[in-house]
């Protein structure tokens, strides 16, 4: 950073320079608006772009966008059809001309080791500039909230998450309450990114004790965002690959517009404020916990309902993916008549005392 201190002065006299023009500047948008930052009114100067913005092609070089936006193609639609692009963007502007999903020959066969019963897993971290907990760095990924639903091939889900207190260091109790859950369930173990197996191998290295399961749980974990990006090309997708984008397109009753909380960002400075704000009041602290909670369930269902549109049509193989972990005969449960299957986590190990500060909820008929 001292390299920078010289160009100061001149870089702030700019800024003023800016800030008392009359209107804003007028700045094209592209992908300098992300760098190093992402530019907080993004919304607001693309908000005349087409849902099909040749922005929104996958990984789009600023070079390739250039050129197009030169030659006046705002929309995929209009995209040449010499215009060079990879395998996967071609799928993408090909599905927003058509009108119509693609699916890879190679899909049906990925898919098949995945059939149910299967899990879908989603974290929750956040990474404070200064340290909240004691032996932590600045920045440090710090896991506090898990959510995981359950398909066990009935057509019902079975829920249950774990969201930290914030008054200790909820590492612990975030990894043992994973694993003691995740260990119920036989099958894959469904993702969205390679974000979570980070986090994991994270507590790996964390926790001598738990790396033999934590070991043993990565095993299990399948990246369907890889599988999707890779294989399937819908017009409703608009280019984005994420979750946001995809569970509506292809679930239309799974949507984030009615939650408080709507994005990892939103989550991380959430449970910064439970954890380190003292002003915060016991209500606005309730608040914000149902918001986490709310939020985390809602991606886990958004990526089962993703799984199980993508697997329509596919027929289950004799030995899905996992099928040497038992299941727990005593959380095979009577239908409740909705449609997610509270799941009883009585039978769960009582976990010791590094759990403090961690709170474990146990799902009940009324969710």
């Amino acid at each position: 950073m001292i390299h920078l201190l010289p160009t100061m002065p001149e870089r702030i006299r700019e800024m003023h320079a800016v800030l008392r023009l009359p209107e804003a500047p007028d700045i094209r948008p592209s992908h300098h608006c992300s760098k190093p930052y992402d530019c907080e009114f993004w919304q607001r100067c693309t908000s005349d772009k087409p849902k099909d913005w040749v922005f929104y092609i996958p990984r789009i070089l600023s070079a390739s966008f250039d050129r197009l936006e030169r030659s006046d193609v705002v929309s995929m639609r209009d995209v040449p059809a010499y215009f060079r692009l990879t395998r996967t963007q071609q799928r993408v502007v090909d599905a927003a001309k058509s009108g119509k999903v693609y699916r890879s020959r190679e899909l049906t066969d990925l898919l098949q080791p995945l059939a149910p019963p299967a899990s879908y897993l989603d974290f929750e971290t956040f990474s404070p500039a200064i340290p909240v907990y004691v032996n932590t760095r600045p920045y440090q990924r710090i896991p506090f909230q898990w959510s995981l639903h359950h398909d066990d091939g009935s057509g019902s889900l079975i829920h249950a998450d774990f969201l930290a207190k914030g008054e200790t260091d909820p590492r612990r109790g975030f990894s043992e309450t994973l694993l003691s859950v995740c260990e119920q369930f036989p099958g894959a173990m469904m993702v969205w990114s390679h974000f979570e197996e980070k986090v994991i191998r994270d507590m790996f290295e964390l926790f001598p004790d738990l790396a033999e399961r934590f070991t043993a749980l990565l095993d299990r974990v399948v990246d369907l965002l890889r599988i999707v990006r890779s294989h399937v090309a819908h017009p409703d997708f608009n280019g984005s690959y994420s979750m946001k984008s995809v569970a509506p397109a292809v679930a239309p009753e799974v949507t984030y517009g009615d939650l408080d909380i709507a994005d990892g960002g939103g989550a991380s400075a959430a449970f910064y404020r439970i954890a380190a704000d003292p002003t915060l009041s016991p209500e606005a602290r309730d608040g914000l916990r149902r918001s986490l909670l709310k939020y985390c369930q809602r991606d886990t269902l958004a990526l089962a309902r993703v799984h199980q549109w993508l697997s329509q049509g596919v027929t289950k193989i004799s030995a899905p993916f996992g099928a040497e972990i038992s299941s727990n005969s005593e959380r095979d449960q009577v239908k409740v008549g909705s449609d997610i299957m509270p799941f009883d986590l009585s039978t769960l190990p009582v976990l010791g005392t590094g759990r403090s500060g961690s709170n474990y909820r146990r799902p009940n008929r009324s969710r």
